[in-house]
């Protein structure tokens, strides 16, 4: 990349108020794609038992650490819409169950929690 377009680039980031860190969150959150019903690390043995509440908890909690979403693509993300239909999210047709996360370029700013 051009050592000019780079330091135009991070001039841009400090006056947007976005720090090196937030950038780095922000680039994890955007490669952020998890496959699988293992979703964040959080499913137990219980994932058998309740079927996809344990996917439907994860995501909220993932949901809960993001603190900057300007394009208002968390707002999906609530009760009132089963969450395979959440913005983003990908679910198998037979169980419904979280397949994907396509989180990318959605500008999401926040933390993972471990």
């Amino acid at each position: 990349m051009n050592k000019a377009l780079l330091k135009t680039n991070q001039s841009h980031l400090r006056a947007m108020g976005i720090s090196k860190k937030h950038l780095e969150v922000i680039i994890l959150l955007s490669c952020f794609n998890l496959q699988g019903p293992n979703l964040l690390g959080l499913a137990t043995a219980t994932t058998v038992i309740r079927g996809n509440d344990t996917d439907q908890q994860a995501l909220l909690h993932f949901k809960a650490n993001i603190i900057g979403d300007r394009l208002k693509v968390m707002e999906s993300w609530n009760s009132s819409i089963h969450f395979c239909q959440w913005h983003g999210i990908t679910c198998g047709r037979k169980h419904q169950r979280v397949t994907k996360l396509e989180l990318q370029l959605l500008e999401l700013l926040g933390s993972l929690s471990p």
